[in-house]
């Protein structure tokens, strides 16, 4: 399983675009999250929405679609218990890990790694 690196992608909500960032390396992460009027960005914040770490869940297999893939869990250090940003909701309800095949959000669209 190789997820180390930079992640990017976005999704079509409506009129809005959110692009999402992901760099990952060894268990922690840098994420960022942008929405747009536009499919493309001309430029990513400097800084990351959040940092921390993250975990992979065990194998989900989907009968249906035959695949398997693992649900990540993204946390800050100092937070818990609800306390978490809309970044880190976003990341860790949306991005999903598919063996073989890398990430993807909403389970739908795969993200590119750089």
């Amino acid at each position: 399983m190789d997820i180390q690196g930079t992640w990017t992608g976005y999704e079509n909500i409506g009129n809005i675009y959110r692009h999402i960032r992901l760099n990952i390396s060894e268990s922690s992460f840098d994420g960022w999250v942008q929405a747009s009027d536009s499919a493309s960005l001309d430029s990513w914040t400097d800084l990351p929405n959040e940092s921390g770490t993250f975990s992979l869940s065990s194998v989900i297999e989907d009968p249906n679609e035959e695949t398997r893939f693992r649900k990540f869990t993204f946390s800050v250090a100092g937070r818990c218990c609800g306390d978490k940003s809309l970044a880190i909701e976003t990341l860790s309800k949306l991005l999903s890990y598919y063996d073989g095949k890398g990430l993807y959000i909403g389970g739908k669209v795969a993200m590119t790694k750089n």
